[in-house]
């Protein structure tokens, strides 16, 4: 009896010490398995993040190069206007015959062609051998005329001297490239224009 009962305890001791060790070894491993968990985690949440930051740098870049591509887009659509508005101020010279001018106290103001209305002491494009009717007509009621000048300071055609308002007084000229000016002789420091002859 004593001798069955004997190995029967150690059994059950034993077993019962295997026991205990396998359960502190399951314990053991889910502990390492939520620590590997948790760091995979917060690695991952860094690499996330990187990820992002990437995302948001290769944005900015693109963003960055559109703006670039704007800027260079509009400089080469001013150069296109001013191209076009020069060409465009060319060709309203052609086929012009009559300038007309008018007094407006001490200036002269563009009436005719359209290319020089209500523009002051404006600029006269002619082309070289060409004939032209140049006049004006007074709008202030004061006393004006019109000289045309060339080379050398030498008037070489000029109105009468009117204060009549609303007359108008023409000259015939032939551009050719020693006209220089367009004058009223009452008024030369003011009343002055230049003339721009082509070829």
């Amino acid at each position: 009896m004593d001798h069955t009962t004997r190995p029967r305890r150690r059994v059950l001791r034993t077993a019962a010490a295997a026991a205990t060790a396998s359960t502190a070894l399951l314990a053991g491993c889910a502990d390492d398995e939520e620590e590997t968990d948790e760091a995979e985690a917060e690695e991952g949440t860094g690499n996330g993040q990187e990820a992002d930051d990437e995302e948001n740098g290769d944005d900015d870049d693109v963003a960055h190069d559109d703006d670039g591509d704007l800027g260079e887009d509009e400089e080469g659509d001013d150069a296109s206007e001013d191209d076009e508005q020069e060409v465009t101020e060319a060709d309203s010279w052609e086929d012009v015959e009559e300038i007309l001018l008018a007094t407006d106290g001490d200036v002269w103001v563009g009436e005719a062609p359209s290319v020089i209305e209500n523009e002051e002491n404006p600029t006269l494009e002619l082309t070289a051998g060409d004939e032209y009717d140049i006049g004006y007509v007074n709008r202030d009621a004061d006393s004006h005329g019109l000289a045309i000048w060339g080379d050398g300071d030498e008037e070489r055609e000029a109105t009468d001297v009117t204060e009549e308002e609303d007359t108008q007084q023409w000259l015939t000229v032939e551009a050719d490239e020693e006209l220089t000016e367009y004058r009223c002789p009452v008024h030369p420091e003011t009343m002055t224009g230049e003339f721009e002859i082509d070829e």
